[in-house]
């Protein structure tokens, strides 16, 4: 088998881009694969070309040379509406909690992924944009001799859509083992230098956070960051703190240099220490990580916040909810909701998408899959909005974040994560999500335990 995509490759002012338009997809020797994806044109785009290639690899070796045939090659443009007349999840959810997305920069250059994106939801997650190794500038850190940030054209183009629109914007995220350039934990703010001691790295902890709040509050100062995730993925699904080491090497890739150079995770009382000395008053904090339905990993982010709950630096948990058909159950899900709410922090649910798991998948049956997404989605839901309205503490659960507008553009859009398919079109998954809900306020009767006793 070999991994292709297909992608673009065009030039915007003096930047050349490569919007995918497949991500990776498998193909197996000797067989024709039909291999096809969408992709938005930049706005001002020039220079337009197709690449149709294998897969990314970053050492590749003889087994990433191979011949291959393409045939049939087909190019026409997609929809550009949305459906106008169903009700904006938003919406739906009015009163139970805010409803956002993430996007990228790209997303927005479409008009229709736009409106899709006003239509639906009322706060933005910048999915890569204000991560470490987007903001940290080099260049000025070593003729400063301490951290410094920019804002790209990208970031800026998003937090200027953010203002336009007055959408509230969650910052992602500041402390994180990965997508950190190795060079911020060496000696000199040099890629060949030895780390640095726990001390130093401390001391550069602290005036990265100062710079980036710094930073967003003086380039768009009306822009609300209602919510930033200080740390993020710090524990294993065991519970146990990250190995440590250089991020990209080993063998998962997911060692931590944070974990290295500080030998515990006291590194994470100190990003919020920090984070709460620079950030808005009003700005909430959280700790964000995925699997945290597993019961070891659940239990050991509890037992962490509700000890930095203590010294009044952290005020949420951010449950990323990358899910799949084949697991959690939403019933595990909703377990895993309600031992955070114990706690008393707020509850985001952060990240949440819902891969299709291929082996469930029919050939000849594609909308089984399809179809028990969206059942799935709906029980969910169900389980959501119970602890909302049930739990003692409840009335935490202030925010539920989508990662991505529609399966176009998801980081996972091979396995139809979304709401909303390529075309901008409501899958059985958005109607489960508003199926049921009874608006806040309302005389229609709950069910479930109607006194709270």
């Amino acid at each position: 088998t070999q991994g292709f995509d297909i992608s673009l490759e065009c030039v915007v002012g003096v930047d050349t881009l490569y919007p995918s338009m497949t991500g990776a997809v498998t193909v197996q020797k000797g067989v024709w694969t039909e291999v096809s994806g969408k992709s938005t044109v930049p706005a001002g785009a020039a220079g337009l070309k197709l690449y149709i290639q294998p897969a990314y690899n970053p050492n590749p070796g003889i087994e990433n040379t191979v011949s291959y045939y393409v045939d049939d090659v087909s190019v026409k443009s997609v929809s550009d509406s949305i459906q106008e007349d169903i009700d904006g999840i938003k919406d739906v959810y009015d009163g139970y909690f805010t409803v956002g997305g993430a996007a990228g920069s790209s997303d927005l250059d479409s008009k229709a992924r736009q409106a899709l994106f006003l239509k639906h939801y009322n706060t933005l997650t910048m999915g890569n944009e204000l991560k470490p190794n987007y903001t940290l500038d080099q260049a000025a850190t070593v003729t400063a001799g301490e951290p410094q940030v920019r804002l790209n054209a990208d970031a800026r183009k998003m937090l200027q859509f953010a203002q336009d629109n007055g959408l509230p914007v969650r910052g992602h995220c500041l402390l994180w083992h990965a997508q950190t350039p190795t060079w911020f934990f060496r000696e000199n703010f040099d890629i060949g230098g030895q780390a640095v001691s726990k001390e130093v790295l401390r001391e550069r902890l602290e005036i990265y956070i100062k710079n980036t709040m710094i930073l967003v509050q003086t380039e768009f100062p009306d822009v609300e960051f209602y919510a930033w995730d200080v740390v993020n993925e710090v524990y294993k699904d065991d519970g146990n703190l990250r190995d440590a080491g250089w991020w990209g090497e080993g063998v998962d890739n997911e060692l931590s240099p944070w974990a290295m150079i500080y030998g515990d995770d006291s590194f994470v009382d100190d990003a919020f220490e920090f984070a709460r000395m620079y950030a808005p008053e009003d700005c909430k904090l959280f700790y964000n990580d995925f699997n945290e339905y597993i019961p070891a990993k659940r239990d050991k982010i509890a037992e962490k916040m509700l000890s930095l709950k203590e010294s009044g630096n952290v005020d949420g948990i951010g449950m990323q909810a990358h899910l799949d058909t084949s697991f959690p159950t939403p019933a595990s899900f909703k377990e895993a909701l309600d031992v955070f709410l114990y706690t008393g922090l707020e509850v985001h649910i952060t990240e949440l998408d819902m891969t299709i798991n291929p082996e469930l998948s029919l050939n000849d049956a594609v909308d089984y899959d399809i179809n028990t997404q969206g059942q799935l989605y709906q029980e969910l839901f169900e389980g959501i909005r119970d602890s909302r309205m049930n739990h003692p503490n409840g009335e935490n659960l202030t925010a539920v974040v989508f990662w991505g507008t529609d399966d176009a553009t998801s980081w996972r859009g091979d396995r139809k994560p979304l709401l909303f398919d390529g075309d901008f079109q409501a899958k059985p998954a958005y109607y489960g999500v508003i199926e049921g809900v009874v608006p806040i306020g309302s005389d229609q009767y709950n069910v479930g335990d109607v006194n709270l006793d």
